[in-house]
C-alpha cells in the first residue's frame, strides 16, 4: 500500500479475526498533494478502482500491527479529551490524520539509523513486488496486491529481476533441453 493509503485506513476496515485484512478504499491528500483543499489533509476516493481493495497482512506486520496498536491506545489515554478520534490505524500522536510529510520525516530518521541512506519509502513497494516475484506469486497476484489497474506497471515498473532468478531461468532451460 502507499503512503496514501496507509494513512487513510479506519480501524474499523482492520478485521483482526479473517488472518488481519485491512480493506483500502481511501487515501489521504496531503497539504503539499495536487488535490488538497485549502492546504488541508483530507480523504479521497482512489486514482483507479482497482486501488479500491482488500488486502491480506502478512503474519510479521501482523505482529508490528499490534504492538502498534497497544502503542496508539496509550496514547488515546494519556491524551484523553485531547484525542481527536478519527478511527485511524495509522494517527498522530493526538489522534489527527498524519501529515504526509512527517511519514517520510520518520522514514528518513529510520533509513538513517539504519545506513541505508539511498533507499525511498517508495522503495518499498518495489522491493515488496520484487520479493513476491521471487517467490514464485503469480504476476496478477501481485498486481492486486500493490493495486494497479495494469499487469505492464506492476511488471515493468515495480519488480526487478534478481540475480537469482537469472540464474534460475538458465537452471529451468537446462531441464528441459536435458542439459
Amino acid at each position: 500500500m502507499t503512503r496514501s493509503s496507509c494513512g487513510a485506513i479506519y480501524d474499523r476496515d482492520v478485521n483482526v479475526a479473517r488472518n488481519i485484512r485491512a480493506a483500502a478504499r481511501r487515501t489521504l491528500s496531503g497539504s503539499a498533494g495536487r488535490r488538497s483543499v485549502g492546504g488541508k489533509l483530507r480523504f479521497v476516493e482512489p486514482k483507479t478502482s482497482t486501488s479500491v481493495r482488500v488486502v491480506v497482512v502478512p503474519k510479521l506486520a501482523v505482529r508490528h500491527l499490534a504492538q502498534h496498536r497497544a502503542r496508539q491506545d496509550a496514547e488515546r489515554l494519556a491524551r484523553g479529551a485531547a484525542w481527536r478520534d478519527h478511527d485511524l490505524v495509522f494517527a498522530s500522536s493526538r489522534g489527527t490524520p498524519i501529515e504526509p510529510r512527517n511519514v517520510n520525516r520518520r522514514w528518513d530518521e529510520l533509513r538513517d539509523r539504519a545506513g541505508l541512506g539511498w533507499l525511498r519509502l517508495h522503495d518499498l513497494r518495489h522491493g515488496c513486488a520484487t520479493f513476491m516475484m521471487a517467490a514464485g506469486v503469480p504476476a496478477r497476484t501481485i498486481m492486486e496486491v500493490l493495486g494497479h489497474s495494469e499487469i505492464g506497471v506492476t511488471m515493468n515498473t515495480y519488480t526487478h529481476v534478481l540475480a537469482q532468478l537469472r540464474e534460475d531461468a538458465a537452471d529451468a532451460i537446462d531441464r528441459v533441453l536435458g542439459a
